[in-house]
């Protein structure tokens, strides 16, 4: 059903590419998005009926099974041909029984069509999935005792279990136990590990949830703490994004490895930052963290400043102070990703004034260069924020620094921030930087000065106007 797609949507943070099988998934999440439309629709149909108080003997059979069961009938009449009715995603009857709520017409398709139990759709789905999808506990109960499969898999991988353990109805907690329940009696609670296609497992989706009695439940039957899914992502990287500290506890105190890392090399503290909650990256931070760089190179310092959060930012460095003292903090907000780009490079990037004024007065690197020697006050020339510049210039930015230009196979020097204001058209930071005393007529890689570049581009005549008046 539906929430696959949504909780598959709801979990990722990162950055992980699209290959042809996730474009191949995309499409059919659309497909499924569709059925479910079709799903509801069928749904508000079935409450006109009711509320119009038509005759179900006067609709299709599957339609008349989403309907309550009128209290002073006191039989249904099936027809045999009715009980093999199949629409044109093979959905029968007892999955719009199931999930709608229809306990009386449930029971009597068990009971008449027994060897239906655990049918299933063009998704793969069992009229068990749909029931508990729905949060309709009494059909849960009624398909377990004729024998529906608790551990049926969908074409995603999916089982019941992992829709009880989504959470979003309110029965789900009940639900999750009587199917949990029903392992136990079928010796088959070792496989509550099961994994979708996307290798999550019922604990990593109750991680999502947000809601501690279904986390709890699981961890009582023994769920694996450190899962991982095809992306390396464990129960605690989930439970961090969500941001839910009272989960995160619960599964640290199972043994949760708080320094996993995924295949992306990112710490469920980098997942605990892009959450946002300054609960949960608290209760990380005082714990025997790693401070690590993931594949790309980032630090926590990278993720809490990509964040925008000055207290994020201020509490990861008070922790690796406390850590590893205060040399190491400078060293980690140094820095540099697989691009050479520092924290201060992120937030300058951002246009966050908070941010930048934070690292600098952490001692961040004002001078410090990416792989193209461009310096913080190069990106701050462009980006417009004159509050930026100045702050930069006060800690000593190199106000003449020059970048580099790639000709050929060689690297030669290319601009200054000047060139970059001037050319950005930005012309209260081309008068910052010249009453700084910045070099108007220093060349680029094509011999070009600050006054030419404003010059070759009309919408910024008054940048060359000013640097002109400068030059004279």
């Amino acid at each position: 059903m539906g929430v696959e797609a949504s909780a598959e949507a709801g979990r990722r943070g990162g950055r992980a590419t699209r290959g042809k099988e996730e474009e191949e998934e995309a499409v059919d999440n659309v497909e499924q998005l569709a059925h479910d439309a079709l799903f509801q629709a069928r749904l508000r149909f079935a409450d006109t009926m009711n509320e119009l108080g038509l005759l179900k003997t006067d609709l299709k059979f599957s339609e008349r099974c989403l309907l309550e069961k009128d209290p002073t009938d006191s039989t249904i009449v099936v027809e045999p041909g009715q009980l093999v009715e199949r629409d044109a995603k093979n959905t029968r009857p007892l999955h719009w029984a199931a999930a709608s709520g229809n306990h009386q017409m449930v029971q009597v398709l068990v009971q008449t069509s027994s060897h239906l139990v655990n049918s299933s759709n063009d998704n793969g789905d069992s009229p068990l999935h749909w029931a508990v999808v729905n949060g309709e506990i009494s059909s849960v109960g009624m398909l377990l005792e004729a024998k529906a499969e608790t551990l049926a898999i969908n074409r995603n991988g999916v089982t019941p279990l992992h829709f009880a353990a989504e959470g979003s109805k309110k029965d789900h907690f009940k639900i999750l136990k009587l199917l949990l329940q029903n392992l136990t009696d079928n010796h088959m609670v070792d496989q509550i590990d099961m994994k979708t296609k996307a290798g999550d497992t019922p604990l990593h989706w109750a991680c999502l949830s947000k809601r501690p009695p279904l986390v709890g439940c699981l961890l009582n039957y023994r769920a694996s703490v450190n899962a991982t899914n095809s992306l390396g992502e464990t129960p605690l990287h989930l439970a961090c994004g969500a941001g839910n500290s009272e989960i995160v506890e619960m599964l640290l105190k199972k043994k949760a490895d708080i320094n996993a890392t995924t295949k992306e090399g990112d710490h469920p503290v980098h997942f605990a930052i892009t959450g946002g909650s300054k609960e949960v990256l608290s209760t990380l931070l005082l714990m025997e963290i790693e401070f690590a760089k993931n594949q790309f190179k980032e630090t926590f310092f990278h993720f809490a400043v990509q964040k925008g959060d000055v207290g994020m930012v201020q509490m990861v460095a008070e922790a690796v102070r406390r850590s590893k003292g205060a040399e190491a903090c400078k060293g980690l907000l140094d820095t540099k990703n697989k691009n050479d780009d520092t924290c201060l490079h992120y937030a300058v990037t951002n246009g966050d004034v908070q941010v930048v004024s934070k690292l600098l007065s952490l001692r961040a690197n004002v001078n410090c260069e990416n792989a193209l020697k461009d310096t913080p006050l190069h990106i701050a020339a462009t980006v417009g924020d004159v509050s930026i510049v100045h702050l930069l210039l006060r800690y000593r930015a190199n106000i003449n620094a020059v970048n580099l230009k790639k000709v050929g196979e060689d690297e030669v020097p290319n601009e200054t921030p000047l060139h970059w204001a001037a050319c950005s058209g930005q012309a209260s930071i081309v008068r910052l930087l010249i009453e700084s005393r910045a070099n108007p007529l220093a060349k680029n890689a094509s011999k070009k000065t600050p006054i030419q570049l404003a010059c070759d581009i009309p919408t910024i005549q008054a940048c060359s106007d000013f640097l002109r008046k400068d030059e004279k």
